[in-house]
């Protein structure tokens, strides 16, 4: 989550007078589409840590994890089929360094994951 400390003291509720700012003082830090309820399955991965690389580029060095789910014994990547119901059993993270690129709304792997 991006977190405008400048205008905001809570989420809903603005540093300055009501009615100069529009709620809310969070928006989501990457385009991918993660979800941030740890019961939930995320289509969009799980970030772990982040650092950013203060080289200009507007990236930064982040540990990610797609979503992982187990299916009859097997680990897979989450999709909207295997995400579907009440019983779906979600894998541990498999996280590995990533560059995610703002400007881009990519990731680019820099090490490969391996199973824990």
């Amino acid at each position: 989550m991006l977190i405008d400390t400048a205008n905001y003291v809570e989420i809903n509720q603005a540093s300055s007078p009501p009615g100069t700012t529009t709620a809310p003082g969070q928006t989501s830090a990457t385009s991918v589409g993660v979800t941030t309820d740890q019961n939930m399955p995320s289509l969009g991965g799980r970030f772990y840590s982040a650092y950013p690389l203060y080289d200009g580029t507007n990236r930064m060095l982040v540990s990610w994890s797609p979503c992982l789910v187990t299916v009859s014994n097997t680990t897979q990547i989450c999709n909207n089929a295997n995400t579907a119901g009440t019983n779906v059993t979600l894998a541990p993270p498999q996280y590995t360094l990533w560059i995610y690129d703002f400007d881009a709304g990519t990731l680019s792997p820099v090490l490969a994951p391996t199973q824990a």
